[in-house]
């Protein structure tokens, strides 16, 4: 029952900070974005209102490093991009440098996922093969009793190709999304550009958060999939969820 109030927990606290970063990075930025520069009675309404807004995700990134003391590479990624969007807006650099920006990222992630199948710890066992989503300790003791500990490798390889490809498929989005958006002079229609800003924001969370997060879920299951065949354990036993065995059920019943 302890096991299961502290899964309870964990998942309420994932959904908590899963509706935080959609508000603070997505949902009140675009809003600022869109409606800023008609609300703001300033000759310079685009810049304050692309401020104002990338200060939201900039200021929420902040405040989760000083609460959780944790951060990865790729939220630093995530941090620098933010600032270089508003760097670009607020000095009028041309569209273009825009869509190679949003293409970088994502890019620069993929090529971290290849270059960690050449070290000993691919990037997938830090972003979906953790602790914190697997009992480890279980599945390695049971890749142990039945002598495959040397095919995870394997595993972990695929997955992270896996991974690496939804990467490259954002890096193609990105680029394409911010080329066909962002089309308004950064000097003459500066007002207009912080709103195509704003619709690349949103729209960039459709067509490209989505698809990487399906090919994520493909990762996940290939995983687990791949770690049944291998250990013959069950997906509630493997992973650290809100599960209950048939026992804990008649316990509670």
């Amino acid at each position: 029952m302890t096991n299961n109030n502290e899964n309870n927990k964990k998942n309420k606290q994932s959904l908590n900070d899963m509706l935080m970063n959609i508000l603070f990075n997505i949902i009140i930025p675009v809003m600022i974005l869109k409606k800023g520069p008609n609300l703001i009675d300033n000759e310079n309404a685009a810049v304050i209102a692309l401020c104002v807004a990338l200060s939201f995700p900039v200021g929420f990134f902040i405040y989760d490093y000083i609460k959780t003391k944790k951060t990865n590479f790729i939220s630093i990624l995530g941090f620098v991009s933010v600032l270089l969007t508003g760097v670009i807006g607020i000095f009028q650099i041309p569209n273009e440098y825009l869509a190679i920006k949003e293409a970088s990222v994502p890019l620069i992630i993929m090529l971290i996922c290849l270059g960690s199948l050449f070290t000993p710890f691919p990037v997938v066992e830090k972003l979906i093969y953790n602790d914190t989503m697997f009992n480890k300790e279980l599945i390695n003791s049971k890749l142990e009793e039945k002598g495959e500990s040397s095919k995870m490798p394997i595993v972990m390889r695929n997955a992270t190709l896996i991974v690496a490809a939804s990467f490259s498929l954002s890096t193609i989005l990105n680029y394409t999304l911010a080329k066909k958006i962002v089309v308004s002079d950064p000097i003459t229609h500066a007002a207009q550009r912080t709103q195509e800003i704003g619709d690349l924001t949103f729209w960039s969370y459709i067509f490209i958060a989505l698809p990487c997060t399906i090919v994520m879920g493909f990762a996940i299951y290939y995983i687990v999939s791949q770690i049944s065949k291998l250990t013959g354990l069950k997906t509630e036993e493997m992973l650290n969820g809100d599960f209950e065995t048939e026992e804990e059920k008649n316990n509670n019943d």
